[in-house]
C-alpha cells in the first residue's frame, strides 16, 4: 500500500509539472512573438529636419515626416545606430497580419526623435539618415564638458 501511495503521489507531482511547463511555454511564446500577428515594414519618411537645442552639450533632435499607407499601419520601433560619424534611424512600420478593410488613405505622422550619443562627440560634421533620407549638422565645437575647470 505504501509503494502505491508513493506512486500515486509520483504520479500526481509528474502531472503536475507537465502542466506548469506547458502553461509557462504557452505564456511566454505570446509575449515573445507578439510581432508574428504584424507585418514590420519601414515607415515612408519623406523629409528630416535636425534642430540643435541651445544647451551645453548639445542635444540634437531629428524631426522625421513621412506618412502611413493605410489606416491600419501605425508606426512601431525606431531603432538607433552610431558609426563613423553617422547616425541611422530606422523607424518601422506595423501593420495587422489579418487587417483586410482597411481604409486607403494616407495617414501622414511626425515624429521627434532624440539623438542618442550626442553628448561627448568632437567638433565636426556628422550625417543622419532615417529611413533613406540623408541630413547632416555641424558641431563647432567639442561637445562635452571639461574635467577641468578654466577658471581654475
Amino acid at each position: 500500500m505504501d509503494n502505491s501511495n508513493s506512486f500515486k503521489t509520483l504520479m500526481y507531482v509528474a502531472l503536475g509539472l507537465i502542466i506548469v511547463i506547458v502553461a509557462i511555454i504557452f505564456l511566454t511564446k505570446d509575449k515573445k512573438n507578439a510581432d508574428e500577428n504584424n507585418v514590420i515594414g519601414e515607415a515612408k519618411v519623406e523629409s528630416i529636419d535636425i534642430l540643435q537645442l541651445e544647451s551645453f552639450p548639445v542635444q540634437v533632435n531629428v524631426v522625421a515626416k513621412g506618412y502611413l499607407p493605410d489606416s491600419c499601419t501605425t508606426l512601431g520601433d525606431i531603432k538607433q545606430s552610431y558609426a563613423d560619424n553617422k547616425f541611422t534611424i530606422t523607424i518601422e512600420s506595423k501593420r495587422p497580419l489579418d487587417a483586410e478593410a482597411c481604409a486607403q488613405v494616407i495617414e501622414n505622422f511626425e515624429k521627434t526623435i532624440s539623438l542618442n550619443g550626442v553628448a561627448g562627440l568632437s567638433k565636426g560634421t556628422y550625417s543622419v539618415v532615417v529611413n533613406g533620407v540623408i541630413g547632416a549638422f555641424t558641431l563647432l565645437m567639442d561637445n562635452f564638458v571639461s574635467e577641468t575647470d578654466p577658471l581654475k
